[in-house]
Order: structure tokens, then C-alpha cells, then sequence
């Protein structure tokens, strides 16, 4: 790669920080989300190195010798998934051309692999003990499958609505699985009180950068991996919005190191009944204000969209779209989805190939991202399964109850100096 300087920068502010001087968000009245800066002194080369998305360590912020990122390398290969050509739905929908960015291919099975991968490798660098997550499925399954390979205590809230099978997995990961008694938002507030209280290190999307700067690396890919020109349109589903702003800021980092040519389109889609994002889109708003988060596509109903903001102002910077499509559409696209283009996706996925349909996609060259695909069941075990644990009321008093057996997971308040950093949106921060 060409020499460059790396560096934070709050784009709501304009405050610059060393990679490693802030841990979470600007220290600004607004708290905003960090972006990496990477200047380059001179056109980058395209990677030649191995193939996970430790690649692109110069235009991340941790270097892939640092001690965290050897310690993930080593046992959690994210990245460098494949680029699948789908030759007969772009004959359908008459596109130049067609191709699935398949995330399934990951470790876990998600795109949310690349950031727990540099979460955990920056929990490492910076000397925490704990990492911990809110999340109804694959974000917390990749985290706490990085941190088993690290060896490090993994704390994860989910709603009571999560599905048992998904709770049984994080379980056999090693996640200590706090399930909360409300939903997917009450158990995000939960779990940045906790972090802030205990000092744990805070996987929240949005609020921790590297989970920006670890899916951008699938925007990278893009880039590196499309042949016969550069890409037109990447469509992508959408929850809080964060993997369309990672697309986005890799996608963006391509162009200014002269891999690709210009910028595609953006469009991304939910589902009708979670359409948050979609709402702030179609009514010109630059904030995202809460709504209902109801789909059978429980990965992407999110009623409070932490990155909602930044994903609309991707989309409009590329000049892209966002779109809803309904539960049953959904629903109804995985087996023809599995046909024609040999993936499987599960249904919070499965909506950015719904919504191809309606768009026009008349001679471009279109990549849909495929950010997980349709989890395996769990084996059945011999004899009755293991009680799941019972919901708790969402504070910190029942989280230390909740966490009482668990030794290696401290509960005690930490002075402010051996906390990780600020978190927004909690007292005392």
C-alpha cells in the first residue's frame, strides 16, 4: 500500500483523534460517530496478501501484527468471501450483470463476523477483560465465537423474544446470555449501561467504530473482487444501518486508492413492517425517528436504527434508494433464491433479493450482498435440553444477580479511569 496517515474524525464536529486516543464516539455535546480518515500520498495498490480481511490492515485501524489482530487471525479466518456470479436472475431482471457477495461463507455464517473480528482484536489491544453485545442473533454469535478463540468472556442481552434455538447457540459458544424482559431496544439500553458501569468492552453497532471498519472490508472486496467493469448498483438489507455505511465507507475508500472508477448506487432495503430508515429516506429527513419493528425478518427489525442516519446519507450520496418489501415476499424468495443463484439467506438477507423485482436494473452490473445465511439447526441433544435462562427485568441489579455464578464476568462498578471510554446515551458518560 502507499504511505498514508490514519486517523479518526467526527463528522458531526469536525474533531480529529490518533487511532488510538478515543475508544467509542467524539467527545463533542452530540457524541458523534467516529469515521476512519486514510489519507494516501499516492494511488494504493490493490492488496497481494492473504485472504481474509486482514488485507486491507492499512486502511484499518489496527495493524495486522498488533497483538490483537494476531491473536484473531489465528483461529477466525472473516473475510475474502466469495463473489458469485448468478447468471440467470441477471438474465430475468435484464442486468449487464449479476453477482451475490455471499457473506455466508464466513466463519459463523455472517457478515457480522468482520466486525466482531475487529471488535474483539481492538478489546484485546486495549487490555479489557470483557466484551459484550445486544443482539437477536448473528451479531452476537459472531462475537462470541471470536472471543471463545481468544479466550475471552463474552456477555451477550438479548429479548425475550429471541428465538431458543439462537439462544442455545450463543450458549454453546460460551456466551454468558443475559435475556432481558423487553425488547430488542430495551436490551441495547441494558447493555451500554452495563458496559459503562462494569467496564466492559461495548460491541454495539454504530457506537463501536471497528464494527464500521469491519464491514466495510466486504465494500473493499467488492471492489477488488468485481471484473468486467465497475460495478453500477449494490443492493444490501437493512436494520440499524450500519453494514450499508461499512459498504459504503469501503466502497468510497476504493475509489480515492484507484481500484474502481466511481462510486455505485446504493439501495437498501427493509422490511415494510421495520422500515425506520426507509421512512427518514422517503420524507427527506436527515435524523431517523423511532418507529414499529414488526417482520418475520428479526435480524433487520430495528425500531431504533443506532447508524439510521449515516445509512441515509449513503444512499443519497451515491444517489441509491431505499425500498420496503413485505414479510411475504420475503418469505417467498428463499427457495427461488437457493435455485438460481446456489446461496442460501436467511430471511433478514433474503430482502435485498426481494426487492430486486422493482427495481430497474436494465443493463447494469448489480452485486446484492447476502449478509447471512439460513443458520444451521443445533444438533439435538441426547435427553432433555438445558433450561434456557429465565428473562430478568432490564437493570443493572438483576444483571448482577443474572451474572452471579459467572466469576470470570466482574460486575462490580469500575472507577471512570479503568473504563474502556465514553458510551452516548448513558448517564454519568
Amino acid at each position: 500500500m502507499a504511505d498514508q496517515m490514519r486517523y479518526w474524525r467526527c463528522p458531526l464536529c469536525g474533531a480529529c483523534y490518533r487511532v488510538d486516543e478515543i475508544v467509542y464516539v467524539c467527545r463533542c455535546d452530540r457524541a458523534g460517530r467516529l469515521e476512519l480518515v486514510v489519507e494516501l500520498t499516492a494511488a494504493a495498490a490493490v492488496p497481494d496478501g492473504e485472504k481474509t480481511l486482514w488485507r486491507y490492515a492499512s486502511l484499518l485501524p489496527l495493524d495486522s501484527a498488533g497483538p490483537g489482530a494476531e491473536a484473531v487471525r489465528a483461529g477466525f479466518p472473516a473475510g475474502w468471501t466469495p463473489l458469485v456470479p448468478a447468471s440467470e436472475l441477471a438474465a430475468r431482471l435484464g442486468a449487464a450483470g449479476l453477482h451475490i457477495k455471499d457473506e455466508a461463507a464466513n466463519p459463523t455464517g455472517s457478515l457480522k463476523d468482520r466486525a466482531s473480528a475487529l471488535v474483539v482484536a481492538g478489546a484485546l489491544e486495549l487490555g479489557c477483560r470483557v466484551v459484550a453485545a445486544a443482539s437477536t442473533g448473528n451479531a452476537a454469535v459472531a462475537l462470541a465465537a471470536v472471543a471463545r478463540v481468544v479466550g475471552m468472556p463474552c456477555v451477550v442481552f438479548v429479548p425475550a423474544r429471541a428465538r431458543p434455538a439462537q439462544v442455545r447457540r450463543l450458549i454453546g459458544y460460551g456466551a454468558h446470555v443475559v435475556v432481558v424482559d423487553g425488547d430488542y431496544d430495551t436490551a441495547v439500553r441494558l447493555n451500554l449501561e452495563a458496559c459503562d458501569a462494569f467496564g466492559w468492552y461495548c460491541r454495539t453497532t454504530a457506537v463501536n467504530p471497528f464494527t464500521t471498519q469491519g464491514k466495510k472490508t466486504a465494500g473493499l472486496e467488492i471492489a477488488e473482487q468485481h471484473r468486467g467493469g465497475d460495478p453500477d448498483v449494490v443492493v444490501a438489507s437493512v436494520g440499524d444501518g450500519n453494514i450499508l455505511v461499512g459498504l459504503y465507507q469501503g466502497l468510497r475508500d476504493a475509489v480515492r486508492a484507484g481500484w474502481i472508477g466511481r462510486m455505485p448506487r446504493l439501495v437498501g432495503v427493509q422490511a415494510r413492517g421495520a422500515s425506520a430508515v426507509y421512512r427518514a429516506w422517503a420524507a427527506g429527513l436527515d435524523e431517523v425517528p423511532d418507529a414499529p419493528a414488526v417482520s418475520v425478518a428479526g435480524g433487520i427489525a430495528v425500531g431504533v436504527p443506532l447508524d439510521g442516519a449515516r445509512a441515509v446519507a449513503a444512499v443519497r450520496a451515491t444517489g441509491g434508494a431505499m425500498r420496503t418489501v413485505t414479510d411475504e415476499e420475503i418469505l417467498g424468495i428463499g427457495a427461488e433464491l437457493a435455485a438460481l443463484g446456489g446461496v442460501t439467506a436467511e430471511p433478514s438477507s433474503a430482502a435485498a433479493f426481494a426487492a430486486l423485482p422493482a427495481l430497474d436494473l436494465r443493463g447494469r452490473r448489480v452485486v446484492v450482498v447476502n449478509t447471512g445465511g439460513a443458520p444451521e439447526a443445533p444438533e439435538a441433544a441426547d435427553g432433555e435440553p438445558e433450561p434456557l435462562p429465565e428473562p430478568i427485568t432490564p437493570d443493572l441489579v438483576a444483571v448482577r444477580a443474572a451474572l452471579a455464578a459467572a466469576a470470570e464476568v466482574p460486575t462490580a462498578v469500575l472507577p471512570a479511569h479503568r473504563r474502556p471510554g465514553r458510551l452516548p446515551g448513558v448517564s454519568g458518560t
